[in-house]
């Protein structure tokens, strides 16, 4: 069965060589029940380690029927230890978080048996050993002797020829270690049974051979009696797949455990949750990068143009501009082209949010509506994706007057509209105001960009003060103003002395909460006429094809105009350009740091809870997984946790978008499916490799020194 020709073992420790084995010439049949005694420090568990496949040899040739094995690798050695070898220890080396049950099952789920077949066997076993009555208790709460049985009920368990025993009585009283040692006398018939003991007196009366060791050496190799080989069931063949078998397990360990599967859990939702929101919150800001900063409604039909020489632009320029043939439209009040409108509203208990540019190039005329179209200045509509909104409620939003932010290139202010139209599309949104609406909007609009000037002159002293948008409120009259509380706090503190004049007209200052227009100027409409500017500088075109827009812009340049394509400019290179790549880049060093901040952080935890488990994960091979299915029991422990986790962010994140329309609107417009695919692929990835350095971490030591730093 096994054979021992001049075996040798060394220990390496930190530069210092110690013996385990010298020269030992052994061997060993079926049918045997062989004691292995010696003094502490003699060679024994050394020996037994050898013989088991559980520590390796240096010098000499061990045969496993017939069969050399120094050219053994890893893997012949893991199919040794699964298909021939029995382990019972002193220290019983269960899986303590496994019922008694589980621990019995798991070396059969290694030997790939089916499910029915697996139970109804392991029950079998563990009523031979005498704890039925603890088939569902933990193995942590057995008493010695119990768990020295359920270590023997393991063992039987693989229908292995070989059984060893490392000091199976060493930590049982005298009646607990009788049936001990009855119960593997019971089950030597058939098998070499090898058993390491101190205690020679309580074996004696069941071996039939022993061997003595000391420093290494074999000092004594003694028959005690005649033994017969009686035959054992042929051992029973599975036919689970891997896949199948290290799921199985990584499912008890999870379930086994439940506090530290509870701890990794958070671990994964955590990590999901900060790197999520520090890669979300980049692509957000990339996004919401246009509010307001004064670039260009880039469509690609679009030319702006103006005068080489400055002059306002008059009628004659307009019709010459219809009269080429590349263009469809003049649009003279070309300032609001720019304007970037921002609406909220409410519908039952769901807040939306909804932002975008005036249409210029659709007719909505003959589209279907929900409403209808702007007739009054102060009315517009909205075309936006409804997303999940009923039909029967677009309704709801309508007649009721909003204040409606809008961002120019030079400010954001608010004014006061009456939704009156929604037009469903699957287009970017858009706003539509009366040809009325817009030319008032691009009076004000004119009136900042032009400037003016608003100054408090107060004992001699002269104050500009900081302005921002012109507006008409229809219930002031002649010079009368009304600003915002915010200026009275930077106005000087004598008003009733104080002379304050708008572009060199007094005016009498009326101030009010108007917290939402705290940069906003109210004026009369008589006043708004004098600050009226009449002049028009700049016009949008609308070309017919995009592609027409370098030999536009050169028939224009050489009849005394400037034109240019925001849409072309927007793909041009320039320093703003730079300086937007080179703060994007060291955005997302930043989320990147962050990430791997977050990352580095749930590494060590998740290492330290996978160390924790090393004990359970060395048993695991010992009585017979493969390496590279034990890798697969922790990655799929791993992927099982970080699906639990992205199912219950899931659950928030889907909870949140059907809450509020706002985050829905601004989720959907942000985040793509690459975006998710990367995010969860990068969290799974780092996840993954936590378990396969973990794993990796325990090759590095043999078996012998993994149960042996786990007893320490």
């Amino acid at each position: 069965m096994i054979k021992l020709e001049n075996v040798a073992k060394y220990y390496h420790n930190e530069g210092a060589v110690t013996l385990g084995l010298r020269k030992i010439n052994l061997e060993f049949k079926l049918g045997e029940f062989v004691a292995v005694t010696g003094e502490s420090g003699s060679g024994k568990s050394t020996l037994l380690n050898v013989i088991s496949g559980i520590d390796s040899y240096e010098d000499g040739e061990m045969y496993i029927d017939g069969e050399e094995t120094s050219y053994f690798d890893d893997a012949d050695w893991e199919q040794y230890r699964r298909d021939a070898v029995g382990f019972i220890f002193q220290n019983y080396n269960l899986i303590d978080s496994y019922t008694v049950l589980k621990n019995v099952e798991t070396a059969l789920i290694i030997q790939g048996m089916p499910k029915k077949v697996r139970l109804q066997k392991a029950k079998a076993i563990i009523e031979r050993v005498g704890l039925t009555n603890h088939l569902r208790h933990r193995a942590s709460k057995l008493s010695g002797g119990e768990k020295q049985r359920l270590s023997i009920a393991r063992a039987l368990a693989k229908e292995t020829k070989i059984i060893v025993a490392d000091e199976p009585t060493g930590n049982l009283d005298s009646e607990s270690s009788k049936q001990v040692l009855k119960l593997l006398k019971e089950v030597a018939d058939g098998r070499l049974v090898v058993i390491v003991t101190h205690d020679f007196e309580n074996v004696e009366p069941y071996v039939t051979r022993k061997i003595r060791l000391f420093d290494g050496e074999v000092v004594e190799d003694k028959k005690l009696r005649d033994y017969s080989l009686t035959s054992i069931p042929e051992k029973t063949i599975g036919k689970m797949s891997t896949i199948a078998k290290t799921f199985q397990i990584a499912i008890y360990n999870l379930l086994s455990q439940p506090k530290k599967t509870i701890l990794l859990l958070l671990v994964a939702i955590t990590t999901l949750f900060f790197v999520f929101i520090n890669y979300g919150s980049k692509l957000v800001a990339q996004n919401m990068d246009h509010y307001g900063n004064g670039l260009y409604n880039s469509y690609p039909e679009r030319l702006v143009v103006t005068r080489k020489n400055k002059a306002p632009l008059t009628t004659t320029d307009y019709d010459y501009f219809m009269s080429q043939s590349e263009i469809t439209k003049v649009i003279i009040p070309d300032l609001v082209v720019d304007a970037q409108f921002h609406i909220n509203f409410q519908i039952k208990d769901s807040y939306y949010y909804e932002d975008g540019f005036l249409n210029f190039n659709n007719d909505f005329a003959h589209q279907v509506v929900i409403g209808r179209l702007p007739q009054a200045d102060n009315e517009i509509a909205l075309a936006f994706n409804p997303y999940s909104i009923d039909e029967n409620n677009l309704d709801k939003p309508l007649n009721a007057i909003y204040d409606i932010s809008i961002s120019t290139a030079n400010g954001y202010f608010q004014m006061p509209y009456k939704l009156v139209g929604i037009y469903p599309t699957t287009d970017q949104s858009q706003f539509i105001l009366s040809e009325g609406g817009i030319t008032k909007l691009y009076d004000l609009m004119k009136i900042s960009l032009k400037g003016y000037q608003f100054i408090v002159k107060d004992g001699g002293v002269e104050q500009n003060l900081p302005y921002g948008m012109i507006s008409v409120n229809n219930s002031l009259s002649e010079h009368n103003i009304k600003i915002s509380l915010y200026y009275k706090d930077i106005l000087p503190g004598n008003l009733e002395q104080a002379e304050v004049s708008l572009n060199n007209v007094p005016v009498t200052i009326t101030f009010d909460a108007l917290t939402d227009h705290y940069n906003t100027i109210f004026v009369s409409p008589s006043f708004f006429q004098e600050l009226k500017v009449d002049e028009d500088y700049q016009y949008t075109l609308n070309l017919k094809d995009k592609d027409q827009a370098n030999k536009v812009i050169n028939r224009l340049f050489d009849n005394g105009y400037y034109a240019f394509s925001p849409f072309l400019a927007s793909k041009v290179i320039d320093f703003d350009a730079i300086f937007s790549v080179i703060t994007n880049i060291f955005a997302t060093l930043g989320v990147l740091f962050s990430v791997a901040v977050t990352f580095i952080i749930s590494y060590l935890v998740v290492r330290s809870i996978l160390l924790s488990k090393k004990k359970d994960y060395t048993i695991l091979r010992i009585i017979g997984l493969k390496f590279q299915e034990l890798k697969q029991v922790a990655v799929l422990e791993i992927i099982t946790i970080f699906l639990g986790a992205l199912l219950i962010l899931s659950g928030i994140y889907i909870t949140l978008i059907i809450g509020s329309y706002e985050i829905r609107n601004l989720v959907n417009k942000t985040f793509t499916f690459w975006n998710y695919f990367s995010l969860i692929t990068l969290s799974l990835a780092v996840m993954i490799l936590i378990a396969w350095r973990f794993t990796r971490m325990m090759t590095k030591k043999s078996l012998f020194m993994n149960l042996k730093v786990e007893g320490e």
